[in-house]
């Protein structure tokens, strides 16, 4: 059976004084998505930014790797393998692309994806490889931030709204992406506004309601 990958036990969190979490609790193993919904683009970012515990006062348990993490800091949690992929997260807005690919990082966690195999991936970030990050479209930017996350050596993706205004075009390679990488044992972590295009591939589902998490 896969290893457990992440494991969020009791968890409670605090944002600007309101108890945003209240005792949630899932694990998700080696290979597995788990989608996190709710309709509001706001409590989406707070739910993602509560799990990964920025900005938030929090008790309970998360742990990676059986690693506690609670009171790690987001470099910490990327020693442990996690990557938090928003639109543009840890993308240099003026260099292209494939310069942002390029740089250097020092690989906590495993090896990183070659370039080449990202391309493979995701061939719309070969075709706009020399373009500024910057004047990336928005659904592109969202790939950038999650190759990158795998050129760092990531395996577990914390991954914010990833199909939100996304063309078609680009939302089928993120869906194709997302298929791959859950057939080489990534582990998945999405925020969605609905179940809409992902519960083919979601293996949970959960609607987040006034602070806990129910079964879709």
């Amino acid at each position: 059976m896969p290893q457990t990958t992440l494991a969020v036990e009791h968890l409670h969190a605090w944002q600007d004084t309101q108890h945003f979490l209240r005792g949630i609790s899932f694990a998700a193993r080696q290979g597995e998505m788990v989608c996190l919904l709710n309709p509001c683009s706001h409590t989406r970012r707070r739910l993602m930014h509560s799990l990964i515990g920025l900005d938030t006062k929090r008790e309970g348990s998360v742990r990676i790797h059986n690693t506690e993490t609670l009171h790690f800091s987001l470099d910490r949690l990327s020693q442990l393998g996690l990557s938090y992929c928003s639109k543009r997260t840890g993308i240099l807005p003026n260099l292209s692309s494939e310069e942002n690919l390029l740089l250097q990082h020092n690989q906590h966690f495993g090896s990183g994806m070659p370039l080449n195999e990202i391309y493979d991936l995701v061939p719309s970030l070969r075709t706009h490889k020399d373009l500024p990050a910057l004047h990336l479209p928005v659904g592109v930017s969202h790939l950038l931030c999650m190759a990158k996350a795998l050129r760092h050596g990531a395996d577990l993706l914390v991954i914010r709204d990833l199909l939100l205004a996304m063309t078609p075009h680009i939302a089928q390679q993120a869906l194709s992406l997302l298929h791959t990488l859950k057939a080489r044992g990534y582990t998945l972590i999405l925020s969605h506004s609905s179940s809409d295009h992902i519960s083919n591939l979601a293996d949970q589902q959960y609607l987040f309601v006034d602070g806990q998490l129910h079964g879709a």
